[in-house]
């Protein structure tokens, strides 16, 4: 058995789309006395961190399994650890006219089971086996006490169902909850459904597109489930993929939930675990708005730390939902909002350690609970000391302070559109103007701003005014102060003044991706199961399309708040919601090394897509 380290590479734009491989460092170790001819393996994770190995030989009527360690010593190097378990034996008698096609080994509850498939000739027939630990009373003249035993293990036969069509693949559910779910992949294009026990709870035929009698005839030949057990993909000979929804039965068996019950739980899991909830997302969901609702309130009963370290996942995730309810662009800039803000606290140290019981960013939060309207006044009881940060440095963020300014000048310009439409229509997803947290945070940013505009006055955003004294940072914090105090209903005079700000300063029109559409309750339940192509894009999957912006024919990148003009050599786009960010960094400063480095993956959670042109 062999694992393998890819090392890390600083990637260079001029060789990122380049197809040479890199080196890898190659770990063996024996897991077997001797070697053997390998037919069939199973790898899964063991809660110990371990990894369970199953393994066929075509030789002989047994399955060996081991328990595997990976451990990295200090020269960098890997440690295989193997050990042997007990081994399923199989009987020759009626190892005959069958043939071992799939095996499978998974911890459920704390207990071992495999799954192992043969095929015969009138079909298929599954097998489970469970791992027994069996006592033995130790003999009288070896024992120090009458109450001793030797603990031993053994693979026994727990149950077995006979298929009339061969297997052609057995996914397993990855969840973890008290029943497992199987899917066998039959040959005649049928799924069938179990669960632990080999207990039948469903099947279903695949509807396939029309076969070209010119082409072979079109097989399912693998599949696998989803994180969160709501979709099972499949794939055929021909290179289709397929969607299935897994039925929820046994939800309702097991936990006699509310309908809303079991996605709450399932987007719960996503947040803590990191997991991405786009299976669920992919779902007919209805009533989105209690959904995000019944969240927004299971999520506001945690601690403040619990909140605190999992409020990145969460806002990824309710950015996702609101991409369903085409209310995608607020939470986006409340997901770069709170990047932001960590960025810039990140940059902050206390003058003096000792004298301090918080931190710059604690006190400036404490300071403007109080709702202060002068950013002036707030600047005098602040120490300077504790926000002094290299000239370099502020610099270097002088675009996200631009960002910063330019989403200020949005709320405030569309608070009076934001206010009245309620009263005509029906409001529904997320508007940053209503977001108190979100107000606040920008209310923080704009005296770290002034304060360090005096440090360097060229980090300051650049406004476009129609008179030329006209402080416009000042304003803009005097009138969030207001909004911050009552963000349900603004009164009237703040309305009238936030309408005269557009006549005083340019307001810059916020830069729209087109995402990818999320299969969502637009689609509806006559197109399942969902067929795709390769290199064809389903018309129920078409982008969206907006209305033109300004600099709508030039590309910006959305994570540095740079436009890069018309012609781009490389690029790297999301692709779930169409984020686009140049890989021609140049990171002269360490903060803002550190701010690309947060952007492994999307702030959605979705992968890069490398774009050359």
């Amino acid at each position: 058995m062999g694992v393998f380290t890819i090392p890390r590479i600083p990637m260079n734009p001029e060789t990122s789309n380049s197809a040479s491989p890199s080196e890898l460092n190659i770990f063996t170790n024996s897991i077997g006395l001797s070697r053997c001819f390998i037919t069939h393996c199973s790898i899964s994770y063991c809660p110990t961190g371990r990894f369970n190995v199953a393994i066929n030989n075509w030789s002989e009527p047994r399955i060996s399994c081991f328990k595997i360690g990976v451990e990295r010593e200090q020269d960098e190097t890997l440690n295989l650890k193997c050990g042997a378990m007990a081994s399923i034996f199989l009987q020759r008698a009626d190892n005959e006219n069958k043939e071992i096609s799939v095996v499978h080994w998974r911890t459920v509850n704390c207990e071992e089971v495999a799954f192992v498939v043969y095929d015969c000739i009138e079909g298929s027939f599954i097998e489970q086996w469970n791992l027994i630990k069996k006592h033995q009373q130790v003999h009288k003249l070896l024992q120090k006490n009458k109450s001793d035993f030797m603990q031993w293990e053994q693979w026994e036969i727990t149950a077995k169902l006979s298929l009339t069509s061969r297997v052609c693949d057995l996914s397993l559910s990855k969840l973890p909850t008290e029943s497992l779910l199987l899917f066998a992949i039959l040959r005649d294009n049928s799924v069938q459904i179990l669960e632990t026990g080999l207990k039948k709870i469903g099947s279903t035929v695949f509807e396939r597109v029309a076969e070209d009698q010119m082409r072979a005839p079109c097989k399912l030949l693998t599949s696998d489930c989803t994180h969160l057990n709501q979709l099972l993909i499949l794939f055929d000979n021909l290179g289709q993929m397929y969607a299935m929804q897994v039925p929820t039965s046994h939800y309702d068996k097991n936990y006699k939930m509310s309908p809303l019950a079991v996605p709450v739980c399932l987007l719960e899991y996503s947040v803590i675990t990191g997991i991405d909830a786009a299976d669920v997302l992919m779902l007919n969901l209805s009533h989105l708005e209690a959904l995000t609702e019944k969240l927004t309130e299971n999520f506001s009963r945690q601690t403040a730390y619990v909140r605190h370290f999992y409020y990145s996942n969460f806002l990824s995730l309710k950015s996702n939902i609101c991409r369903i309810q085409t209310k995608q662009q607020d939470f986006d800039d409340l997901i770069t909002l709170h990047a932001i803000a960590i960025a810039f606290k990140s940059l902050l140290r206390p003058s003096d350690l000792s004298s301090q019981d918080k931190g710059p960013a604690e006190n400036l939060s404490m300071i403007l609970s109080e709702p202060v309207g002068d950013v002036d006044k707030v600047l005098c009881v602040l120490d300077a000391k504790d926000f002094t940060v290299e000239p370099a440095t502020l610099q270097s963020l002088q675009q996200l302070i631009q960002w910063v300014s330019d989403l200020a000048l949005n709320i405030l310009h569309k608070l009076t559109e934001d206010v009245l439409k309620p009263k005509f229509n029906k409001r529904h997803g997320y508007e940053i103007c209503r977001d108190v947290i979100a107000v606040s945070s920008v209310r923080e940013l704009l005296v770290m701003i002034r304060i360090w505009g005096l440090l360097n006055p060229h980090c300051l955003p650049i406004y476009t005014k129609s008179v030329d004294n006209f402080d416009v940072l000042p304003v803009m914090f005097r009138l969030l102060t207001r909004l911050m105090q009552n963000t349900s209903e603004p009164d009237d005079s703040l309305l009238d003044e936030c309408s005269v700000l557009s006549t005083q300063v340019l307001v810059p029109t916020r830069h729209i991706n087109t995402p990818t559409t999320l299969l969502n309750s637009n689609a509806t339940s006559k197109l399942f199961p969902f067929v795709f192509q390769t290199s064809v894009e389903s018309l129920n999957l078409q982008d969206v399309h907006y209305e033109e912006v300004l600099f709508s024919h030039t590309i910006k990148d959305d994570v540095s708040n740079l436009h890069l003009g018309t012609h781009v050599r490389s690029l790297r786009i999301c692709s779930r919601c169409g984020f686009i960010n140049n890989i021609n960094k140049m990171t002269k400063t360490a903060a803002l090394k550190t701010w690309y480095q947060r952007w492994k993956y999307c702030h959605c959670g979705g992968f890069w897509k490398f774009v050359s042109f």
